[in-house]
C-alpha cells in the first residue's frame, strides 16, 4: 500500500495562496505569501527526507493541515498560522494508542529534531496496517 498525494507541493501551495478572505462560508482569511513560503520549505524538506507528499488543507483558523491516511490509520501534521509550532496527530482504529505531540518548527531539519523520525515511524506503521 502506498500513502500520499499525487498533487505536488508547489501546486497545493499555489491553491492555498489563491484563497481569498472569507473563503470558508465567510470565515477564513487569505494566507500571507511569507507563511506559504515557509510551509513550502518545510514540506520540501520533509519530502526530501523520504516523507510522502501529504494532502494539504487550509483551516478556517488560519492553520495548515497536512494529512496522510489509509482506511485504518490517519496521520496529521497541523501547522499553526504563524508556522512556529506543528502538532502531530495519529489515530488508528485498531487498539493503538493515539499520538498527539507538539513540535517547534525551528530547527526541523537538524538531525536532533524529533519530528521527521517520528513522522516517518508513524507513516511506516500506517502503510503496514491491513
Amino acid at each position: 500500500m502506498t500513502i500520499g498525494c499525487s498533487t505536488s507541493i508547489d501546486e497545493q501551495m499555489t491553491q492555498l495562496l489563491a484563497l481569498q478572505d472569507g473563503w470558508c462560508d465567510g470565515d477564513g482569511t487569505a494566507y500571507d505569501r511569507k507563511v506559504i513560503a515557509r510551509v513550502r520549505l518545510i514540506f520540501n524538506l520533509l519530502t526530501a527526507s523520504g516523507i510522502p507528499i501529504p494532502f494539504i488543507y487550509p483551516t478556517a483558523a488560519g492553520n495548515i493541515s497536512a494529512e496522510w491516511s489509509t482506511p485504518s490509520y490517519e496521520v496529521s501534521l497541523v501547522f499553526d498560522h504563524e508556522i512556529v509550532t506543528a502538532r502531530l496527530i495519529a489515530i488508528a482504529d485498531r487498539g493503538r494508542r493515539p499520538v498527539d505531540e507538539r513540535y517547534q518548527v525551528i530547527g526541523i531539519g537538524e538531525p536532533t529534531h524529533g519530528l521527521i523520525p517520528k513522522l516517518r515511524e508513524l507513516l511506516i506503521e500506517a502503510v503496514k496496517e491491513p
